[in-house]
Order: C-alpha cells, then sequence, then structure tokens
C-alpha cells in the first residue's frame, strides 16, 4: 500500500510543521515501513529530527538530497544520520549536474532520474529520485 502526505500547497517550499506532521502521521496512523520525504531545508529542524527519531525506530526513510549540485551540502532531513540520501545519474550512470555529493555519508543512493517522461512533460530532480529509491525497497 502507498500513502502520501501533501506538505505544501503551491511549488514553495513546505512548511516544518507539514513534514513533521507527515511523518508523525504516517508511523502512527498508516504504520508504514518506508517514508519518502521530495523536500528539504538548508539547515537541520528539530521538530523534524524529533519526528525522524521516533519514526527511525521502526521505518526506513528516505530523503532527497538537493538539486543545487556540488555548491551546497546535503540539505536536511536528507544530511541526517539515520535518512539515506538519494541523489541523481543520468542514463550512463553518471552524477547529475545538479546532484549533490555523497559527502562520505553512510547511506546515500542514486536513481536515474535525469530528463525522464513520467507526466508527459520533461523533469528531471533528486525529489523524482527518492521516491524511486524508496520503491526499489518494496
Amino acid at each position: 500500500m502507498v500513502y502520501v502526505a501533501k506538505i505544501t500547497e503551491s511549488r514553495g517550499a513546505p512548511k516544518e510543521r507539514a513534514i513533521e506532521d507527515a511523518i508523525n502521521h504516517a508511523v502512527t496512523e498508516w504504520n508504514v515501513d518506508i517514508i519518502n520525504v521530495s523536500s528539504g531545508f538548508y539547515e537541520p529542524r528539530e521538530q523534524i529530527r524529533q519526528a525522524i527519531q521516533c519514526a527511525h525506530a521502526s521505518d526506513i526513510m528516505f530523503a532527497s538530497g538537493h538539486n543545487d549540485g556540488t555548491n551546497k551540502p546535503l540539505a536536511f532531513p536528507a544530511s541526517a544520520g539515520n535518512v539515506i540520501a538519494v541523489g541523481a545519474t543520468n542514463n550512463l550512470g553518471k552524477q547529475s549536474s545538479f546532484s549533490p555529493l555523497s559527502e562520505n555519508k553512510a547511506y546515500f543512493f542514486t536513481a536515474f532520474v535525469e530528463r525522464i517522461f513520467p507526466l508527459d512533460k520533461e523533469t528531471s530532480g533528486t525529489s523524482f529520485a527518492a521516491p524511486i529509491a524508496a520503491g526499489s525497497r518494496i
């Protein structure tokens, strides 16, 4: 079974509370095994970190790294120690220019998502790579 929690009303940045609530709901109400967060922040957020800690006891969490290439460190929650960070590759298995480096993170996964066509339009990004990585665990 796949569940989806909406964390933003538009293409803008999600609210910290929405991500925290979505993680908590996934654990307490849906009893999920895998959580994907296709969003992030450049600074850690304590409320989200606490929700991740609660979820980590029984769940695997994937999170997109970011789409700023090697210019910035991994976004949070992908940078959290108990979260599998996800980057992107092209069709040759090479790191996409917008994908972050693993930064020696113990849990870093990549998925082919450069120039894919999921909804009749070309798209790319680690936000698409994270659910592909999470789906590979099902």
